[in-house]
Formats: C-alpha cells, sequence, structure tokens
C-alpha cells in the first residue's frame, strides 16, 4: 500500500495492492482499514483478485472520513467465494496531521 495524507480526515493516491501466490483455487482480496479519532476501526471495501495464481492486482482510491484518520494500515484475506477464509493486517502508519 501506498498513499498521501491530505489532512487530518482524507488520503489520496491510495495504491493497494494484492497478488496471488498459491494454486488453491481460492481468490485474495485486500482493503484498508483506518483508524478514527475515537479509536474505532473503519474496514472499508474489499478490492478482490481473482485473476489466479502468479497475478497481481493493483487498486488506486481516496479515503474520506468526517470522524477523521487518525492511522491507516491494510487488510489481506484469502476467500472461497464470499467467504473470508483468512486475513491477517499490517501495523498502522500515524496520520502526521491528526
Amino acid at each position: 500500500m501506498s498513499f498521501d495524507w491530505r489532512d487530518g480526515y482524507s488520503m489520496s493516491n491510495v495504491d493497494l495492492v494484492v497478488s496471488d501466490t498459491n494454486a488453491d483455487g481460492h481468490s485474495v482480496g485486500v482493503r484498508l482499514r483506518t483508524q478514527r479519532f475515537d479509536g474505532t476501526v473503519h474496514n472499508w471495501t474489499w478490492h478482490r483478485n481473482y485473476d489466479g495464481n502468479g497475478t497481481t492486482r493493483g487498486f488506486l482510491s481516496s479515503a474520506l472520513d468526517d470522524n477523521g484518520i487518525a492511522k491507516a494500515g491494510v487488510e489481506v484475506g484469502v476467500f472461497e467465494g464470499s467467504d473470508l477464509l483468512a486475513s491477517c493486517t499490517t501495523g498502522m502508519s500515524t496520520n502526521p496531521f491528526a
């Protein structure tokens, strides 16, 4: 993931990338996770790579939260259809504007 902090409430150039490295028939996904000023975590929409083993997909987006964005990280998951089978998260980067 890479991104630019805009202010305490928004991010631009949010580039989420996920690779499928297993020939297991499952798809993979990535999503932005942000921590709001009150400490709650906002899990954003999953972006999925359905293209199979050996493929990488990137997703360019932005984020705006009226409740603030104090920190940001990502979650990567493995799916069977719409069911999340397993996931892991990164640590969160602190917003210098927060």
